[in-house]
């Protein structure tokens, strides 16, 4: 999974460099260094693990890297920026969507929607509003000039973000079960022409801490910024539990990607398979 995981991250960052300049272009990436480490010792079951939720708020977020990874909140705000690719399906975790509507291309728009767009929260399942069995996500929503609600244009649909995204940007109070306990946006609400918004609906949720909102408004603005601080972030992950100089790092170099690298649907993968962004290798 490591493996796999550092070599999208590459072609991730090649099919950006390769649109750059383009009408559908994400920012340049030149600046990842993403690496990969050999010699980690394989194991055949864990005990005691537990991994970050969709639904959890910016302290459970906190803790978790901060006990798994040593993670200070730099790094942790850069290491969410890895949900600019890939989807979530329900029939994995339960959440639906794609959190950047292009999401086969490694940049900060991730980013940018947290904190430019307009977000509220909805249930997952419409039938399951409360309880320990729904999920609920937060999806675009726009609102006209003067703050009232209108329908979200078709180009704006598919795309969501989690609790755990909008933790690093602004502070929802939840229920027990991921609910917001009162509805508020996350974001810039908009109208549906990216116009400005007076005493939007919902009102504003609060902002964030300081120390986790403000790394996360300077990466919507600096895209080098943000590929420096996540490569750290990565490597130091992918390093995690292993003294300096116990691992050997491999170095790859991405040849260019081209669309035969994309996996039809229903083929089997050779090697080995991108989960999510449907790439073989």
């Amino acid at each position: 999974w490591a493996t796999a995981a550092t070599m999208a991250l590459i072609y991730a960052q090649d099919i950006a460099a390769q649109h750059a300049g383009t009408a559908r272009a994400p920012l340049p990436t030149d600046q990842l260094q993403v690496k990969f480490y050999f010699g980690r010792t394989d194991v055949t079951s864990q005990t005691g693990l537990s991994l970050p939720e969709g639904h959890h708020d910016l302290n459970a977020i906190t803790t978790f890297f901060t006990d798994a990874f040593g993670f200070n909140n730099d790094e942790i705000v850069a290491i969410m920026g890895a949900h600019t690719l890939g989807r979530a399906r329900t029939a994995n975790s339960g959440f639906r969507g794609r959190w950047v509507s292009q999401d086969h291309a490694l940049d900060n728009q991730y980013y940018k929607d947290l904190l430019n767009r307009g977000w509220a929260q909805v249930p997952v399942d419409q039938t399951c509003t409360s309880g320990s069995n729904c999920k609920f996500q937060w999806v675009r929503k726009f609102n006209d000039a003067s703050g009232n609600p209108v329908a979200t244009p078709q180009n704006a649909r598919g795309v969501m973000m989690l609790n755990a995204d909008v933790a690093i940007v602004d502070a929802p109070t939840y229920n027990a079960d991921g609910s917001v306990a009162s509805q508020c946006s996350v974001g810039t609400m908009t109208t549906p022409t990216n116009g400005a918004v007076t005493n939007p609906t919902p009102p504003a949720c609060a902002n964030a801490a300081a120390s986790v909102r403000d790394v996360a408004v300077e990466y919507s603005t600096d895209n080098v910024a943000w590929l420096q601080d996540f490569s750290a972030a990565w490597n130091k992950m992918n390093h995690n539990g292993y003294a300096a100089g116990t691992l050997t790092e491999v170095s790859y170099l991405a040849p260019p990607y081209t669309s035969a690298l994309r996996r039809t649907v229903g083929a089997i993968c050779p090697t080995v398979a991108v989960p999510y962004l449907g790439i073989c290798f």
